[in-house]
């Protein structure tokens, strides 16, 4: 005869198999509503007050409504974009560092490098593109009055003419490389850490030509003596459609489009990419982001997939390596 203790054993072990069979049907929480449950840092890897911290400043804000968790930028210059991007190669895969990337970050540095600090293609995971702008060739009229006086000058006078970018190795130095050799003009390169004192040092005459974003060429609209040159980008910028492209006046490799990408260090698992995707796509679409790009002469991308931003970094590595080689005279 079983005591007391025997038949609650018994009992409980032919519950056994109907109770693990309760647990595996109660549903678990996904780990994916977990994210994000702390702040997410944005980095810039461009200094503050430009066009790439204002519109990363928008969209942090944007994206924490979204998210319902703050997001911040934090701004990490140096290097032509790749001291930020190099922190966030090395941060942890868990979708709480992420780059605020400008294009020649993604295309164009580690290709300069005796030793890049980073492959774009295996040490970030791509997130999304948010857009693309054309830089704008400006001057005032104590060098050129239009762009055909501005090809006289450089082609004929008797020393180069000086112009501003974004700094060495930045995409603002490849393209006049590139309008050097095939307009046959004398240029001296001088390297800035932005728009703003580009912007000086043009007014100031201390510079003869200054490559700018849309945004900060607009500023300059009302001031008479300023001259528009060139679209450096393959199109016209909507925010300035008199303004002929160097691809229009048949200078067909001489463009470079400035984009602006978000990428997550490699590994970071794809069901959080595919949040934060979806979450920029979001911020993308409001209607007073959207204005505010408009007004900045920006052309949103849309719809990017993290495969379609990985084929385009691929494709745009290709390009300017082929101009990279051109620049430099190689067949």
């Amino acid at each position: 005869m079983r005591d007391k203790g025997e038949e609650i054993i018994m009992r409980l072990s032919a519950l056994l198999p109907f109770m693990a069979a309760a647990a595996m049907a109660v549903p678990v929480p996904a780990f994916t509503h977990d994210y994000p449950d702390r702040v997410i840092r944005l980095i810039a890897p461009v200094p503050p007050g430009g066009m790439n911290d204002t519109f990363g400043r928008i969209f942090a804000e944007k994206l924490s409504e979204i998210l319902r968790q703050r997001v911040i930028l934090e701004n990490r210059p140096g290097a032509a974009g790749t001291v930020g991007a190099r922190l966030v190669a090395n941060a942890d895969p868990d979708g709480y560092t992420l780059c605020w990337c400008q294009s020649g970050s993604l295309t164009l540095q580690h290709q300069l490098m005796a030793e890049a600090p980073y492959d774009p293609l295996k040490d970030f995971e791509p997130i999304t593109r948010l857009w693309d702008l054309n830089l704008i060739l400006t001057s005032t009229q104590k060098t050129a009055k239009n762009f055909d006086d501005f090809l006289r000058v450089g082609q004929i006078g008797q020393t180069p003419l000086t112009y501003g970018s974004a700094g060495v190795g930045s995409l603002h130095q490849l393209v006049m490389e590139l309008a050097q050799d095939e307009l046959s003009i004398k240029l001296t390169h001088v390297p800035y850490a932005g728009d703003a004192q580009q912007i000086t040092d043009l007014m100031s005459g201390k510079i003869e030509l200054a490559t700018l974003s849309p945004m900060a060429a607009n500023g300059l609209r009302h001031e008479q003596n300023v001259v528009f040159l060139a679209s450096l980008g393959p199109e016209r910028s909507p925010l300035f459609p008199d303004t002929l492209s160097l691809v229009e006046r048949g200078y067909e490799d001489v463009h470079v489009t400035s984009w602006l990408g978000v990428v997550a260090p490699a590994q970071t698992p794809s069901w959080i990419v595919e949040r934060l995707n979806a979450a920029l796509q979001e911020a993308m679409k409001d209607p007073a982001v959207l204005e505010r790009m408009r007004i900045a002469g920006i052309k949103p991308t849309p719809d990017v997939s993290p495969d379609d931003l990985k084929a385009f970094i691929q494709q745009e590595i290709d390009r300017l390596a082929s101009l990279i080689k051109k620049s430099k005279g190689d067949n």
